[in-house]
């Protein structure tokens, strides 16, 4: 056993030594902070999202509604412009009976 205390020794490269001293209070503060402050930061970037995501919400369902009037007046333009269209049809149809009538009487 003497022989492998002297080279478990040479293997360590660190030892551990069990005192608090100021240097290990100060790792200690600046970790505790730095873990609070990151939570604050992500805390406050959740919050600034659950905002943007709200605002993109409302901003989508404008959107949809001003798209949903877009359709309707363009389905209301397309009715009347299949009226004037059958009218107008109708009006070519009249005309070439007319014409035909007058052919026919000559």
């Amino acid at each position: 056993m003497t022989d492998d205390t002297p080279h478990s020794e040479e293997r360590r490269l660190m030892k551990f030594d069990p005192t608090i001293n100021t240097g290990t209070i100060l790792q200690i503060c600046v970790l505790v902070v730095g873990m609070v402050m990151g939570y604050a930061a992500l805390k406050s970037e959740l919050e600034t999202q659950k905002v943007e995501v709200t605002a993109n919400k409302l901003a989508a369902e404008r959107a949809d509604l001003a798209q949903e009037n877009a359709l309707k007046d363009l389905r209301t333009d397309m009715r009347e412009l299949r009226k004037t269209v059958d009218d107008i049809k109708e009006g070519v149809a009249i005309l070439r009976g007319r014409a035909a009538d007058t052919g026919a009487k000559r």
